[in-house]
Protein backbone atom coordinates (compact mmCIF):
# COMPACT_ATOMS: atom_id res chain seq x y z
CA UNK A 1 0.00 0.00 0.00
CA UNK A 2 1.56 3.18 -0.97
CA UNK A 3 1.74 5.87 1.47
CA UNK A 4 2.10 9.72 1.73
CA UNK A 5 5.06 11.93 3.24
CA UNK A 6 4.84 15.06 3.88
CA UNK A 7 8.52 17.61 3.15
CA UNK A 8 9.30 21.29 3.89
CA UNK A 9 11.29 22.96 1.17
CA UNK A 10 13.14 26.22 2.32
CA UNK A 11 12.37 29.50 0.05
CA UNK A 12 15.79 29.77 -0.58
CA UNK A 13 15.90 26.61 -2.89
CA UNK A 14 12.08 27.47 -3.91
CA UNK A 15 12.44 31.27 -5.13
CA UNK A 16 13.26 30.06 -8.94
CA UNK A 17 10.73 27.38 -8.99
CA UNK A 18 8.13 29.85 -7.66
CA UNK A 19 9.08 32.80 -10.32
CA UNK A 20 8.39 30.30 -13.09
CA UNK A 21 5.07 28.92 -11.30
CA UNK A 22 4.06 32.44 -11.17
CA UNK A 23 4.41 32.92 -15.07
CA UNK A 24 2.80 29.96 -15.92
CA UNK A 25 -0.03 31.00 -13.80
CA UNK A 26 -0.37 34.73 -15.45
CA UNK A 27 -0.39 32.90 -18.83
CA UNK A 28 -2.71 30.62 -18.36
CA UNK A 29 -4.79 32.72 -16.70
CA UNK A 30 -4.83 35.37 -19.08
CA UNK A 31 -5.83 32.45 -22.00
CA UNK A 32 -8.75 31.59 -20.03
CA UNK A 33 -9.61 35.51 -19.41
CA UNK A 34 -9.59 36.11 -23.37
CA UNK A 35 -11.09 32.80 -24.12
CA UNK A 36 -14.05 33.77 -21.44
CA UNK A 37 -14.30 37.21 -23.25
CA UNK A 38 -14.38 36.48 -26.99
CA UNK A 39 -17.49 34.05 -26.27
CA UNK A 40 -19.01 35.95 -23.45
CA UNK A 41 -19.00 33.07 -21.38
CA UNK A 42 -19.02 33.48 -17.21
CA UNK A 43 -16.89 29.97 -17.09
CA UNK A 44 -15.22 26.54 -18.49
CA UNK A 45 -15.91 23.09 -18.05
CA UNK A 46 -12.77 21.54 -17.70
CA UNK A 47 -11.36 17.71 -17.18
CA UNK A 48 -7.87 17.95 -17.16
CA UNK A 49 -6.27 19.03 -20.32
CA UNK A 50 -9.68 19.11 -22.14
CA UNK A 51 -12.27 21.44 -22.03
CA UNK A 52 -15.54 19.86 -22.18
CA UNK A 53 -17.80 23.28 -22.59
CA UNK A 54 -18.29 27.16 -22.07
CA UNK A 55 -20.68 27.52 -18.79
CA UNK A 56 -22.97 30.42 -18.57
CA UNK A 57 -24.85 31.49 -15.72
CA UNK A 58 -27.72 33.08 -17.20
CA UNK A 59 -28.96 31.47 -20.75
CA UNK A 60 -26.96 32.33 -23.56
CA UNK A 61 -27.65 33.15 -26.88
CA UNK A 62 -27.37 29.85 -29.29
CA UNK A 63 -23.84 30.43 -30.71
CA UNK A 64 -22.79 28.96 -34.14
CA UNK A 65 -20.49 26.75 -34.54
CA UNK A 66 -21.92 25.29 -30.66
CA UNK A 67 -24.77 23.29 -29.79
CA UNK A 68 -27.53 24.24 -28.38
CA UNK A 69 -27.35 26.01 -24.94
CA UNK A 70 -28.50 23.35 -22.54
CA UNK A 71 -29.30 23.55 -18.56
CA UNK A 72 -26.82 21.30 -16.35
CA UNK A 73 -28.68 21.16 -13.05
CA UNK A 74 -25.97 19.94 -11.30
CA UNK A 75 -23.39 22.26 -11.99
CA UNK A 76 -26.19 24.85 -12.13
CA UNK A 77 -25.12 26.64 -15.74
CA UNK A 78 -25.91 26.30 -18.90
CA UNK A 79 -23.40 25.06 -21.29
CA UNK A 80 -22.29 24.94 -25.25
CA UNK A 81 -19.95 22.88 -26.72
CA UNK A 82 -18.01 23.35 -29.48
CA UNK A 83 -19.25 21.28 -32.88
CA UNK A 84 -16.58 19.73 -33.84
CA UNK A 85 -18.31 19.11 -37.83
CA UNK A 86 -18.08 23.21 -38.64
CA UNK A 87 -15.01 25.84 -39.26
CA UNK A 88 -16.07 28.01 -36.53
CA UNK A 89 -16.71 24.72 -33.93
CA UNK A 90 -13.54 23.15 -35.04
CA UNK A 91 -11.85 26.71 -34.32
CA UNK A 92 -13.44 27.04 -30.96
CA UNK A 93 -12.51 23.81 -29.72
CA UNK A 94 -8.75 24.34 -30.76
CA UNK A 95 -9.25 27.53 -28.71
CA UNK A 96 -10.53 25.60 -26.10
CA UNK A 97 -7.79 22.90 -26.58
CA UNK A 98 -4.59 25.47 -26.10
CA UNK A 99 -6.22 27.11 -22.95
CA UNK A 100 -7.07 23.79 -21.59
CA UNK A 101 -2.89 22.82 -22.38
CA UNK A 102 -1.48 26.14 -20.26
CA UNK A 103 -4.14 25.41 -17.52
CA UNK A 104 -2.36 22.26 -17.02
CA UNK A 105 0.71 23.40 -17.41
CA UNK A 106 0.53 25.41 -14.65
CA UNK A 107 -1.38 23.23 -12.71
CA UNK A 108 1.29 21.01 -12.57
CA UNK A 109 4.86 23.95 -13.15
CA UNK A 110 5.57 24.52 -9.63
CA UNK A 111 6.39 20.46 -9.17
CA UNK A 112 8.09 20.36 -12.68
CA UNK A 113 10.35 23.21 -11.65
CA UNK A 114 11.35 21.78 -8.59
CA UNK A 115 12.21 18.48 -9.88
CA UNK A 116 9.36 16.64 -8.01
CA UNK A 117 6.72 16.08 -10.48
CA UNK A 118 5.86 12.35 -11.19
CA UNK A 119 3.16 10.03 -9.90
CA UNK A 120 2.84 6.14 -9.26
CA UNK A 121 0.02 3.73 -9.09
CA UNK A 122 -0.76 1.76 -6.24
CA UNK A 123 -3.27 1.06 -3.34
CA UNK A 124 -4.20 3.71 -1.19
CA UNK A 125 -6.61 3.52 1.62
CA UNK A 126 -7.94 -0.10 -0.09
CA UNK A 127 -8.38 1.50 -3.44
CA UNK A 128 -6.38 1.24 -6.60
CA UNK A 129 -4.59 4.67 -7.45
CA UNK A 130 -2.77 7.32 -9.13
CA UNK A 131 -1.26 9.37 -6.34
CA UNK A 132 0.54 12.66 -7.79
CA UNK A 133 3.69 14.46 -5.76
CA UNK A 134 1.80 17.76 -5.09
CA UNK A 135 3.69 20.87 -3.99
CA UNK A 136 1.78 23.63 -2.24
CA UNK A 137 3.60 27.01 -1.63
CA UNK A 138 3.57 29.00 1.29
CA UNK A 139 3.02 33.10 1.59
CA UNK A 140 6.72 33.27 2.96
CA UNK A 141 8.36 31.35 -0.19
CA UNK A 142 8.55 27.70 1.16
CA UNK A 143 6.76 25.16 -0.74
CA UNK A 144 5.24 21.76 1.27
CA UNK A 145 5.33 19.30 -0.71
CA UNK A 146 2.99 16.12 -0.29
CA UNK A 147 5.18 13.15 -2.06
CA UNK A 148 3.75 9.21 -3.06
CA UNK A 149 5.99 6.48 -1.65
CA UNK A 150 5.57 2.91 -2.85
CA UNK A 151 5.89 0.33 0.05
CA UNK A 152 7.11 -3.20 -0.21
CA UNK A 153 4.25 -4.60 -1.41
CA UNK A 154 3.20 -2.52 -4.21
CA UNK A 155 4.39 -4.13 -7.52
CA UNK A 156 6.69 -1.50 -9.73
CA UNK A 157 4.59 -2.68 -12.38
CA UNK A 158 1.83 0.21 -13.71
CA UNK A 159 4.03 2.83 -12.67
CA UNK A 160 4.59 5.62 -14.93
CA UNK A 161 8.10 6.16 -14.86
CA UNK A 162 10.48 6.30 -11.52
CA UNK A 163 8.82 6.90 -8.36
CA UNK A 164 8.85 10.81 -7.43
CA UNK A 165 12.02 11.27 -5.31
CA UNK A 166 12.00 14.36 -2.44
CA UNK A 167 15.28 17.00 -2.92
CA UNK A 168 18.40 16.60 -1.17
CA UNK A 169 17.21 20.09 0.76
CA UNK A 170 13.68 18.42 1.81
CA UNK A 171 13.01 18.48 5.35
CA UNK A 172 10.46 15.49 5.95
CA UNK A 173 7.58 16.73 8.52
CA UNK A 174 4.38 15.34 9.63
CA UNK A 175 1.42 15.81 8.06
CA UNK A 176 0.09 17.34 11.03
CA UNK A 177 2.36 19.93 10.13
CA UNK A 178 1.92 20.27 6.68
CA UNK A 179 -1.84 20.25 7.31
CA UNK A 180 -1.32 23.10 9.78
CA UNK A 181 1.21 24.95 7.38
CA UNK A 182 -1.37 24.36 4.32
CA UNK A 183 -3.97 25.40 5.95
CA UNK A 184 -6.37 22.22 4.89
CA UNK A 185 -6.26 18.74 5.01
CA UNK A 186 -3.68 17.17 2.94
CA UNK A 187 -3.97 13.65 3.08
Amino acid sequence: MAILKFFLLPASECAKALELHAIAKEDALAAKRDLLAKYGADAILRSGVHIEALAWRDQPIAMAGFTVPKWNAGQGVWLQKPKKNTLRGKQAAQEMGEVGKLLEIWQWSLESALGVDGSLFGYYRGSRVFLNSIARPLNDGRVVLSLPVRDSQDYKRGSLGSDPVAPPFAVEIPQAEAEQLVGEPVG
